[in-house]
C-alpha cells in the first residue's frame, strides 16, 4: 500500500497515465504487456510513462526528502 502522500499523486494523474503507472510500476508489467491491456500501441504507454513519472516527480520531491529518498535540493538546479 503507497503512502498517503503517493496515493495522493496517483490519484492526481490523469486516468490514462495512472494506469500505465499502475500497470508497469505496480504490477510489474512489461510494456509491452501493458499496452495489450490498454489496448494502444507500446510508444503511447512509454510516453504516458514518461509524463506521469514528471509529474509524480514533482508533487512528491517534499515527501521523498522527508522519507530520505532524495537529498535536499535536488531537482532545484542543485
Amino acid at each position: 500500500m503507497p503512502a498517503p502522500e503517493v496515493e495522493t499523486a496517483l490519484m492526481a494523474l490523469p486516468d490514462d497515465f495512472r494506469a500505465a503507472v499502475v500497470l508497469v510500476d505496480m504490477e510489474e508489467l512489461t510494456y509491452e504487456e501493458a499496452a495489450r491491456v490498454l489496448d494502444c500501441p507500446v510508444g503511447t504507454v512509454r510516453s504516458r510513462l514518461y509524463r506521469a513519472r514528471r509529474q509524480l516527480f514533482a508533487a512528491l520531491g517534499d515527501h521523498a526528502r522527508r522519507a530520505g529518498y532524495a537529498a535536499a535540493g535536488r531537482g532545484q538546479g542543485s
